[in-house]
């Protein structure tokens, strides 16, 4: 293991200023207070990376020997701050409000001071033994004390720990932020004997991390069930070193099947959610959706007058004619191709077409979605034309969802 001394070697002086230079792996040097929780670092320019892993040696006492016991405290960059104390602040505000560049006067812009805010993250004893395991530190370092940029081998002896002899059971997730040179790895054989959560703020990559367990997982020949709604695993089969070991199973989602409410708190979890506004609207529009496929409407049922027969069924528009004027509304010829399916494309298509009969203004539009059974569609507005025009941007994209869960 190799110490700071080793590593504080001289090397040869650059020519003219006859000065040593420190090894490339010094950072810095502790300044200001030191606590067993975090500590200051006074660091050249871009010496260091926030994330970065650094590493300090100090001597403390061993309490049951009674001797001293050199050791390595691990730490994390925090925060990296930057002052120059011959720029002060009153001269910046005075240089805004002149509209001058600081470079055209004589201000020194050269005499920073950087300091990196390092979090403890544990100690271990020179002395080895522990196989990468940190304890907690229990007494500050020293102020003056220079820290160093470890390797990559002690990087990743602590990261690891044992794993590193048990390579069969690390699934490897990542390299280390900063250190591309080390490998990050989890037991895998800890993640399937107990509960895991994946928890991180939006963007944060949990998706990607569960991916990627799943990939390593799968390699390794663990059996794996996933139960994927929101259809984000599904590219796994896509993975060349997966290819030919996982299968898909879908389940159509019967959307007619069920009420209104249902498909529209649907639409929420898989798209975006529908305001109060659009809800008044969505009951009537998914009933026209429900029409279209059925060939169901309004005046299909008419009663002979007088006192003949009770009421008889008379057939309604034409499926194709319907599935023919939707296809040339929304400018989808696949539509009048294909005819319409019971899914959620077709509320959205029909939530398209509503909103652009509007627009338009074309009365007998209006007043033909109403008798192919929307629901007092005759009397919409403008507004409610942009009403269902967000309602077509949330199904379409709850369409887009359900499409790769169905395959």
């Amino acid at each position: 293991m190799a110490t700071l001394e080793q590593w504080m070697r001289p090397v040869a002086p650059r020519a003219g200023d006859g000065e040593w230079r420190p090894d490339e792996r010094y950072v810095g040097t502790i300044v200001g207070e030191s606590t067993s929780r975090e500590f200051r670092l006074a660091v050249a320019h871009e010496a260091v990376r926030e994330q970065d892993i650094i590493a300090l040696d100090a001597q403390v006492r061993h309490h049951g020997r009674g001797d001293n016991e050199p050791i390595r405290i691990w730490a994390k960059v925090q925060r990296i701050e930057r002052l120059n104390p011959l720029f002060p602040a009153e001269a910046g505000h005075e240089l805004a409000a002149t509209g001058t560049d600081p470079f055209d006067t004589v201000l020194s812009l050269s005499r920073e001071m950087i300091t990196a805010l390092c979090q403890v993250i544990g100690t271990e004893s020179l002395a080895g033994g522990r196989g990468g395991k940190l304890e907690h530190l229990r007494y500050p370092a020293r102020p003056a004390t220079s820290a160093y940029r470890p390797d990559a081998d002690d990087i990743a002896r602590v990261v690891l720990g044992e794993l590193r002899e048990r390579r069969r059971r690390a699934l490897d997730i990542a390299t280390l932020a900063n250190r591309a040179d080390v490998q990050v790895g989890v037991d895998g054989h800890a993640i399937v004997m107990r509960h895991l959560a994946i928890l991180a703020m939006t963007g944060a990559g949990k998706s990607w991390a569960a991916r990627r367990v799943i990939e390593q997982l799968a390699e390794k020949h663990y059996p794996i069930v996933i139960f994927d709604p929101h259809g984000d695993y599904t590219g796994l089969a896509e993975v060349p070193a997966l290819r030919g070991k996982v299968r898909r199973y879908y389940a159509q989602f019967p959307l007619f099947e069920e009420d209104s409410e249902t498909i529209a708190e649907l639409v929420n979890s898989l798209g975006y959610e529908l305001t109060d506004t659009m809800r008044t609207r969505f009951g009537d529009l998914f009933q026209a959706a429900k029409s279209f496929v059925t060939g169901a409407g309004q005046g299909t049922h008419r009663r002979v007058h007088g006192s003949g027969p009770p009421p008889r069924a008379v057939p309604g528009p034409d499926r194709q004619e319907r599935s023919d004027w939707l296809a040339d509304t929304v400018g989808k010829a696949e539509i009048a191709r294909d005819g319409v399916r019971p899914d959620m494309a077709l509320l959205a298509h029909l939530a398209e077409a509503g909103q652009l009969v509007l627009q338009g203004g074309d009365a007998a539009a209006k007043h033909r979605l109403q008798e192919w059974g929307w629901p007092g569609f005759a009397k919409y507005t403008a507004t409610d034309g942009r009403t269902l025009e967000a309602i077509k941007k949330r199904a379409h994209r709850a369409a887009a969802v359900l499409r790769r869960m169905e395959g």
